[in-house]
């Protein structure tokens, strides 16, 4: 991971281990087995044990405006051997940005332990959050159906996660860029464009403000959006107007767009129009 491309470089996801490879990809057939000893810190895909590393592409597009995004402070590596390219003893990454509080996660995770994975899959799966103790539901409810039903993310997850009494679940922005690409500003049928890239977080239990990796949540921009929100074509997100509920039905009933990608959109319009105030966290 180079430290000239290290905010690219953190939003990574990592293909699971089968434990019965003539099977199909499913959580109950995942090898959650975590490392036996420290390798690396949990925002390197060098922590956790699994296949194929890859890394999200668009994370900063500069070709796209930068709305928001993350400024590492301080990186603190400890070889095990003196070669940093190998083992690690420990390490931290201090990061400034967005951090958005989010629900308790592990409340609604349909984990693959007992009950078996297959009795979790027919529980409702709830998405009421309760918004005194959660300021974005609509992100907190899209993180939830990834680490659900996303295979990259639930696997993480398993790896990755280490509760403790006092948890407490954040999604760190990495990088918004939106706006007109430069290619498309001459033309002008062409609406914007926009990403979001975030990891979700758990607080470790140490010190305040230090959290553990435990995923990775991608937005795109809902252009189609435009369609029941004229607005929505060529402003950016930060001046839209509040969206009403009548507004998100047309767009999941008239366009035909399923839930999942309603619940996506809500939650761009959540990290996109009204971020936290920026502040420094530790990620071990």
């Amino acid at each position: 991971m180079w430290e000239s491309e290290l905010l690219q470089h953190l939003c990574w996801w990592r293909v699971g281990l089968l434990l019965d490879k003539k099977k199909l990809y499913e959580s109950s057939n995942m090898d959650v087995k975590r490392p036996t000893r420290y390798r690396a810190p949990s925002w390197s895909w060098a922590g956790i044990n699994g296949d194929q590393v890859h890394m999200s592409i668009g994370v900063i597009n500069l070709n796209e405006p930068i709305k928001n995004i993350a400024s590492p402070v301080k990186i603190r590596l400890e070889a095990l051997d003196g070669d940093l390219f190998g083992q690690l003893q420990s390490g931290f990454l201090d990061i400034k940005g967005s951090l958005f509080p989010l629900g308790d996660l592990w409340a609604e995770y349909w984990r693959n332990v007992s009950p078996s994975w297959e009795q979790h899959k027919l529980l409702p799966k709830s998405t009421k959050v309760n918004s005194e103790t959660c300021e974005y539901p609509s992100l907190h409810s899209f993180a939830l159906h990834k680490l659900n039903g996303s295979t990259h993310n639930t696997f993480e997850f398993e790896q990755q996660h280490i509760p403790h009494p006092t948890q407490c679940f954040a999604a760190f922005l990495i990088a918004h860029t939106e706006g007109l690409n430069v290619f498309d500003k001459g033309r002008k049928n062409e609406p914007m464009k926009g990403n979001a890239h975030l990891l979700l977080l758990e607080s470790t239990g140490g010190e305040d403000g230090e959290y553990r990796r435990i995923g990775i949540i991608e937005l795109g921009r809902p252009w189609e959006l435009s369609i029941v929100y004229p607005e929505a074509y060529r402003t950016e997100t930060s001046r839209w107007r509040d969206i009403e509920g009548s507004e998100w039905e047309r767009y999941e009933n008239e366009i035909k767009r399923p839930a999942v990608n309603v619940l996506e959109a809500k939650a761009w319009v959540e990290v996109a129009k009204r971020p936290p105030r920026r502040t420094t966290i530790r990620i071990i």
